[in-house]
């Protein structure tokens, strides 16, 4: 990426990162509001590179992400799973009636409901709701920022060609170390064990990469180069929070699955 490419990353980045702290601390319908706003976005953004415009679709998709949404902030996930799978099968019927893939409208459903409802859930019925959420962001944050530098900075071997030409093997390491680094930040802050949070904290940033990829497969098969136009220097939406889509659920389950082997180092 050229100087000017990066002072727009850097810009935006100053922008909206202060405004999703701010709202992230606020938490409760603040934070829903949010969610559900992010959730139609990315919805349109979607909706757009599946061929759609402003149509049924990305109202359904808009209705039921903002129900999961709610319903994750009142720790009803049954109900919101209940309204997931309502919404799958009236996408399914409307990408028939408006002959258009059910595959790519089902999944789109999938990928933007599961993480904004995780995210709502961890944020408001998890413990340290607050807490977890930033240090999910913060290892994001530093898995993409150190794997972007570190990449550009050292090259070498590529990833993955044929989904992301531009991803290297530095770039995938380097991006695990910052992860690391933030869970040694808060070790030392909160006071936890080390090995610890330096595990869970890489093992949220492998699957914050994975996310990253998986969004470029998307878009390399639907022929898209970026998801949208609505971040300087990022692209859409979805491009820039393609590592969440993925990071949110697995801690989730990390919570609440029965025992979690971190626990034990």
């Amino acid at each position: 990426m050229d100087r000017k490419g990066l002072v727009k990353r850097l810009g935006s980045a100053a922008i909206l990162v202060p405004v999703v702290l701010g709202v992230l601390f606020a938490g409760g319908w603040w934070f829903v509001g949010l969610m559900a706003a992010a959730g139609w976005l990315m919805s349109h953004e979607w909706n757009r590179m599946c061929g759609g415009k402003l149509d049924a679709m990305l109202v359904l998709y808009g209705l039921v992400i903002a129900a999961m949404a709610g319903l994750g902030a009142a720790d009803r996930v049954l109900w919101a799973f209940m309204a997931l799978i309502s919404g799958l099968v009236l996408a399914a019927i409307m990408a028939q009636i408006m002959k258009r893939s059910v595959i790519w409208a089902v999944a789109g459903l999938v990928y933007l409901s599961i993480p904004i409802l995780a995210l709502v859930w961890l944020r408001l019925v998890a413990p340290q709701g607050f807490y977890l959420v930033l240090w999910i962001l913060c290892v994001v944050w530093a898995a993409d920022s150190v794997a972007f530098f570190a990449g550009s900075a050292i090259g070498g071997p590529k990833l993955a060609p044929a989904i992301s030409p531009n991803k290297t093997w530095a770039g995938a390491v380097g991006g695990l170390v910052g992860a690391s680094l933030v869970g040694v930040g808060f070790a030392l802050a909160a006071d936890l064990p080390m090995a610890t949070a330096m595990f869970a904290s890489a093992f949220v940033g492998l699957w914050a990469e994975l996310g990253d990829l998986q969004e470029s497969w998307i878009k390399r098969r639907l022929h898209i180069k970026d998801s949208g136009t609505l971040i300087p220097g990022h692209g859409g939406l979805l491009d820039r929070l393609d590592s969440l889509m993925f990071a949110a659920p697995v801690v989730c389950l990390m919570i609440v699955l029965p025992a979690q082997p971190w626990f034990y180092l």
